[in-house]
């Protein structure tokens, strides 16, 4: 196994990251967006796609923890998606009252596309590393998806709240946990696929 970075390499790597999330993230709604951009379909309904394209058909109240968000703000997102004949109502076989949404054929057609797409480009960053190398790639998403989830609590330097405008430090508090709670709270859940 390779040597621990100094104090100064991990910094800088921290930077790197950093800098580079907001270009990661622009990057994979990009083309989400175009292909769905001539139907009038918002970022947040773009995200709904893909979710049920990574994670199949969804109740109302698993989509909503999926994705982070309340059930109410879940069925506005859907409600136009099945008006454009994006997504697809389903009474379950086993109990009639529950109701699964999946996406349309037209709309699988579409995902399937953006997500082989997002194979393709994974497999292309991935084919100059070792095997070693890939491992600890996705060990490093994997734990940094956690910590944004709040699955792994770390120590705020500062809040992030009003008080942090006027210089003032956080006391020695976990966010990472309090958001975990906030969100299991109103039923989110852990974004992992069983949510």
């Amino acid at each position: 196994m390779g040597t621990r970075p100094n104090t100064d390499d991990q910094a800088r790597i921290v930077r790197d990251i950093i800098a580079l999330l907001p270009d990661v993230a622009k990057d994979l709604s990009r083309k989400p967006l175009d292909c769905v951009r001539r139907e009038d379909v918002s970022v947040a309904q773009v995200k709904v796609l893909v979710h049920l394209a990574q994670y199949g058909p969804r109740t109302m109240s698993e989509l909503a923890g999926g994705l982070g968000i309340t059930l109410p703000s879940a069925t506005g997102l859907v409600n136009p998606l099945v008006d454009m004949d994006f997504v697809v109502r389903d009474r379950d076989e086993d109990d009639k009252r529950v109701v699964r949404i999946r996406l349309s054929p037209s709309a699988q057609k579409v995902a399937d596309r953006i997500m082989a797409e997002r194979r393709a480009q994974v497999e292309a960053a991935l084919s100059g590393l070792s095997p070693q190398a890939r491992l600890h790639f996705l060990e490093g998403l994997d734990r940094l998806a956690a910590v944004f989830r709040g699955d792994i609590s770390y120590e705020a330097p500062v809040s992030c709240g009003a008080s942090a405008w006027h210089g003032e430090t956080a006391d020695k508090t976990t966010a990472g946990t309090e958001a975990a709670g906030a969100r299991r709270a109103r039923g989110g859940g852990t974004g992992a696929k069983g949510d």
